[in-house]
């Protein structure tokens, strides 16, 4: 499942999640392009974010392999639900027909 959430005229945040049977067949890096290249061309927004925690591994290489790059760590944001300290990592991604200075 991929989504994409608070739109505004510059930004969007983007989404994802996978069963753990289907994880590391590429089904999010595959479908991930086709939805950017969507909001690239559809929605013309400047650029996308990305949250993750610090423990998410799969999700950051995820993140990298679709053109994320990571722009802020906030450590110790909140508490998981089994009590351990998350980091949140906040990704970013310019979009080629955004309106805004791209930084690519």
């Amino acid at each position: 499942m991929i989504w994409i959430e608070k739109i505004n005229k510059q930004q969007g945040e983007i989404g994802f999640w996978i069963a753990k049977e289907f994880q590391g067949n590429g089904y999010v890096k595959e479908a991930g392009n086709l939805i950017i290249e969507y909001i690239d061309k559809k929605l013309h927004l400047g650029k996308l974010i990305a949250l993750t925690t610090g423990y998410n591994t799969a999700s950051q290489k995820t993140l990298k392999n679709l053109k994320f790059i990571l722009k802020k760590t906030i450590k110790k944001d909140f508490k998981d639900k089994i009590g351990r300290w998350c980091d949140v990592l906040i990704y970013e991604r310019q979009l080629h027909n955004n309106r805004l200075t791209s930084t690519n």
